[in-house]
């Protein structure tokens, strides 16, 4: 082989390399990008739920009232549930439930709050 043949193949082969270096950094990116949008649905699921619980607490809506909530072109659904512990503290268990990519996520969180009954308001 001459000299120029082995240095064409050197040129063929570090091109090889560096083409797979790029299919692996797209790759990688893909996955950033993918993993970003669950984590970017899962913060709006808990501000969902932050909005819900804000609401129950200034008596906009009742503990155990369920809606859909949308936002950034996402929809939630939420599923609530209430028991009272003692006096006026109540416990509220939140779902959260919505699609991501064809399969459905779910989200609980619970909260204690102090929810006077409006008979002791008067």
């Amino acid at each position: 082989m001459n000299k120029s043949g082995i240095i064409l193949l050197e040129i063929i082969v570090s091109l090889l390399v560096f083409a797979l270096g790029i299919v692996f950094i797209i790759q990688g990116l893909s996955r950033v990008v993918t993993n970003n949008r669950g984590l970017s649905d899962r913060s709006l699921a808990v501000t969902a739920g932050g909005n819900f619980f804000t609401e129950v607490e200034a008596g906009i809506r009742g503990p155990e009232e369920d809606e859909n909530y949308k936002s950034y072109g996402r929809e939630f659904r939420l599923k609530s549930e209430s028991s009272v512990l003692e006096g006026d503290l109540r416990k509220i268990r939140l779902e959260i439930a919505w699609q991501e990519r064809g399969a459905e996520r779910v989200l609980r969180l619970e909260r204690i709050l102090f929810l006077p009954r409006a008979e002791a308001l008067l």
